[in-house]
Order: C-alpha cells, then structure tokens, then sequence
C-alpha cells in the first residue's frame, strides 16, 4: 500500500535498499538501525548538513575515499568528555548586618 505513493524511481530505490539490507548480517542490521534512529534524532540543519556530506562522499573516487578512511583510521582517538563533579554553590553576599558610620545625618 505504502509503495503505491512512491514515484517508480522511488519505489525502485526503495526495493534496492531493501534487496541490501537483508543481505546483511545481523549485526549490521542492528548498525543500520542505530545509525537510522541516530540520523532520525538530528535537527532539521543536522539532516541537511549529513545528507550534503554524503553526497559529496558518493561523488569522490574510490582512491579519494580510501584516503579519507586511512585518515580516519590513523587519528588519534579524542579522549571522552570528562564528566565533571558540579561545582560547588557559592552563596550570594549579604548585606552587612554591621552600623555603618554616616557624616552624622
């Protein structure tokens, strides 16, 4: 039903991606859920700003994106966020309970 609202160009993508995905292993339909739910979860800009990478990856040489995957590979490892204790809570100063000397007034 859903695939009748699919132009053919869609509808045949659409067969493609699912002929490969269920050629995958396990695991790597688990990865490809996780990386949906994580694409899913962006923002609008977040989306456009993947899939204007993406494309810019599909159209690099096969050697160019070898390059980049050796480069990537090679990089050091950042290190996790340090999870900081909380600060401490400094209280606001309070006006002083002392007689301040005036001119006399």
């Amino acid at each position: 039903k859903a695939l009748k609202t699919l132009s053919e160009p869609e509808r045949k993508q659409l067969e493609t991606t699912l002929r490969a995905y269920s050629s995958l292993s396990l695991a790597q339909r688990a990865q490809c859920v996780r990386s949906f739910k994580k694409f899913a979860g962006l923002s609008p800009d977040e989306r456009r700003q993947f899939l204007k990478n993406a494309e810019r990856w599909e159209q690099m040489s096969p050697a160019e994106r070898q390059s980049w995957r050796d480069l990537v590979y090679q990089m050091p490892l950042l290190p996790p966020e340090i999870d900081w204790p909380p600060l401490p809570h400094v209280p606001a100063p309070r006006p002083s309970s002392r007689l301040i000397a005036t001119n006399g007034n």
